[in-house]
């Protein structure tokens, strides 16, 4: 989720996907905890090493800076 979505989703009063892990893209990082994390670094590395992991699906969201 980029950042700027997931500051606003909070801002509404919602803890997005608050049982999932959840990945902030931020150039901003701050500390992680038990299901947030804050990545700056490669997306398609990232993408690669969610999916090497157990699981079935990955979500994207966020505007056009995360989609491009």
């Amino acid at each position: 989720m980029g950042r700027r979505t997931y500051d606003w989703v909070l801002q509404q009063g919602v803890v997005p996907h608050a049982d999932k892990q959840l990945y902030v893209i931020t150039n901003n990082l701050k500390t992680s905890t038990a299901n947030l994390h804050y990545y700056s670094g490669d997306l398609t590395e990232l993408i690669r090493n969610l999916k090497s992991q157990p699981g079935k699906d990955l979500l994207c969201d966020g505007g056009a800076q995360i989609v491009h």
